[in-house]
C-alpha cells in the first residue's frame, strides 16, 4: 500500500544507536518508526514517549516532513501557570529525496502567553486529539509530499497522530493534523514558509 521509494535510503547507525524510544511498541510499521525516529535525532528533539514515562509535563510537537524541503519540529511546552514556551527546530538539507541531513538544525523559542496557548488547547479538545487513531488505514503516501505528524503528552499520557500530505482544505481523516500543525508552526512559532512549500 505504501509507495515509500522516495524515502527509502540507509539510516545512520550511529543515530539508530545513539536514539532513545521514540513511539510506543507498534506505533508505525519498522520503516516508519525509524523514519521519523531519525528524523527526531537529526533536529536535536527529545523524546515525548519517554517524557511520559517520568514526569507530569504537559507538551505537543508537530513533526513535518517534506519531500524537497528541511525537516521542522515545534514543540509547545505548557507551563503550570498556563503560560507556554514554543520552540522550531530547522533541520538542514532536506527530508525526502534525497534523504540528507546536512549539519545541526537552527532553533528558536519565545514565551507564549496564556491566551495563546489556551487557544490551542481549545484547539487540542475541539478536534478530539487524544481519541484519533495513530494511522488511518486509507491514508496513501506517494512519490512527493510530506508526513504530518503531531505529539502530545499529558499527564503521564502520550498519543501520536501521523498521516501524509493534508489537502487544503483537508480530508476529514487528516483535518487534525493539518489544522493543529499550522497553527503550531505559523501562528504560534511564527515561521515564514511559503504557501509553496506547504503540502
Amino acid at each position: 500500500m505504501l509507495l515509500m521509494s522516495c524515502l527509502m535510503i540507509p539510516f545512520s547507525a550511529a543515530l539508530l544507536d545513539a536514539q532513545q524510544p521514540y513511539f510506543p511498541p507498534k506505533s508505525f510499521d519498522s520503516f516508519l518508526s525509524a523514519y521519523f525516529s531519525n528524523a527526531l535525532t537529526a533536529l536535536n528533539e527529545p523524546s515525548l514517549f519517554q517524557e511520559s514515562k517520568e514526569s507530569q509535563a504537559e507538551s505537543y510537537r508537530f513533526v513535518w516532513l517534506r519531500t524537497f524541503h528541511h525537516a521542522v519540529a515545534v514543540q509547545l511546552d505548557v507551563r503550570g501557570d498556563g503560560t507556554g514556551e514554543i520552540t522550531a527546530h530547522i533541520g538542514a538539507g532536506v527530508a525526502g529525496f534525497p534523504h540528507t541531513w546536512k549539519g545541526p538544525p537552527t532553533s528558536e523559542s519565545r514565551p507564549l502567553g496564556k491566551e495563546q496557548v489556551t487557544k490551542f488547547l481549545e484547539l487540542v479538545d475541539h478536534l478530539n486529539f487524544w481519541s484519533v487513531p495513530t494511522e488511518d488505514d486509507r491514508d496513501q503516501t506517494g512519490m512527493d509530499g510530506a508526513f504530518w505528524v503531531i505529539e502530545a503528552v499529558k499527564a503521564g499520557q502520550y498519543h501520536v497522530i501521523a498521516r501524509w500530505s493534508p489537502s487544503d482544505p483537508p480530508e476529514p481523516s487528516k483535518r487534525v493534523v493539518r489544522e493543529l500543525g499550522l497553527m503550531l508552526a505559523f501562528e504560534l512559532a511564527g515561521l515564514h514558509i511559503p504557501n509553496g512549500e506547504i503540502y
